[in-house]
């Protein structure tokens, strides 16, 4: 748990790594870093296939697909060298993509669950900013109580 702790901390430095080079592309300027907006991804299919398919200056910015791409081949490595296992460490990375790729897709989901519900879907920052902040909450509770679950069967 420690020795994943510390590579967790040392490659949380990642995160910095899109404004910096969304910065240095840009001549300056900067992107407006987002996620899948529904205005901007008609296609999530192609989207997914296509690593957030291309950029207009809107949606996954060149600096977030590098850091997610170099993310990527940090964990695959990371998985092999914890299981030894080539097609599982494969599996398990693409697992990553997917779920990352479904977090990101979280507006057009909202979009879509709302027309079925009937409601007016009105995409907003606030919107968005509270919706993964409760996800990041049920998240982080859920690992708790796995955690406590681990921790009481290994006592047992």
């Amino acid at each position: 748990m420690i020795r994943t702790s510390k590579v967790a901390i040392v490659f949380s430095t990642l995160l910095v790594l899109p404004p910096l080079i969304d910065f240095a592309i840009s001549d300056g300027e900067g992107y407006d870093i987002a996620y899948i907006h529904p205005e901007h991804y008609e296609n999530p299919l192609y989207s997914y296939l296509t690593f957030f398919g291309g950029f207009d200056g809107k949606g996954v910015t060149p600096g977030l697909r590098i850091e997610i791409a170099l993310f990527l081949i940090i964990s695959f490595f990371y998985l092999y060298a914890k299981n030894n296992q080539l097609i599982l460490s494969l599996i398990q990375t693409i697992a990553l993509y997917s779920l990352g790729f479904l977090i990101a897709m979280t507006p057009i989901l909202l979009k879509v669950f709302n027309t079925i519900a009937g409601t007016n879907y009105n995409y907003s920052d606030t919107l968005m900013s509270a919706l993964y902040l409760l996800s990041t909450l049920v998240i982080l509770n859920f690992l708790v109580i796995v955690h406590s679950l681990q921790q009481k069967h290994s006592n047992d």
